[in-house]
């Protein structure tokens, strides 16, 4: 009768290591299935912030390997595509340049960008995206020149931003080079 009581747990404990058996055989199998090397691409991702109009280099850029079924036909994916390119559009930290959002710089060379320090109340309401005409206007009377004269300083350009003298953006702007300040 001693030695029945000594096997009593017996079937426990054979249960409990060959569950620990099948676990670990299964966790070997599974781990290894989950390793197998899948196949990658590499597509070209910001490696800062790019702000709008501005030539984008190498140091700019950093490689992304992404699985080979990702769909990358909107993308950058090689390097030569986009260095030396202009930004037409800002371009956020780790993220893929979709080819849309360059530019060469031939189609902008006849685009002069200016900076003009004005108040925001004589910008007549302007927002980025709006297109404006600047003019110049002399209040002052002299000796050589007449009071409230007008000149025509630039046509046709298109405001990005707008802000403060010390830099901080008013109305509609982001973080984007500034045209009219």
């Amino acid at each position: 009768m001693f030695t029945i009581k000594r096997f009593k747990y017996l079937p426990y404990v054979l249960i409990g290591i060959l569950g620990l058996i099948i676990a670990g055989v299964s966790f070997y199998f599974l781990n290894n299935k989950y390793q197998e090397p899948v196949e990658v691409k590499d597509i070209i991702i910001t490696a800062k912030e790019i702000p709008l109009y501005e030539t984008i280099r190498s140091q700019d850029l950093k490689v992304l390997q992404v699985p080979v079924t990702t769909n990358t036909d909107n993308y950058i994916v090689d390097l030569a595509d986009v260095l030396g390119k202009i930004s037409k559009t800002p371009l956020s930290a780790n993220e893929p340049i979709l080819k849309d959002n360059l530019l060469d710089k031939e189609e902008i060379e006849d685009i002069s960008f200016v900076t003009i320090n004005t108040l925001y109340a004589k910008t007549g309401g302007a927002k980025p995206g709006d297109i404006v005409d600047i003019y110049k206007v002399d209040l002052e009377k002299g000796d050589w020149v007449e009071g409230n004269q007008v000149s025509l300083v630039a046509e046709n350009v298109v405001v990005i931003s707008l802000s403060t003298a010390n830099g901080k953006d008013v109305g509609e702007g982001s973080r984007m080079p500034f045209l009219l300040e």
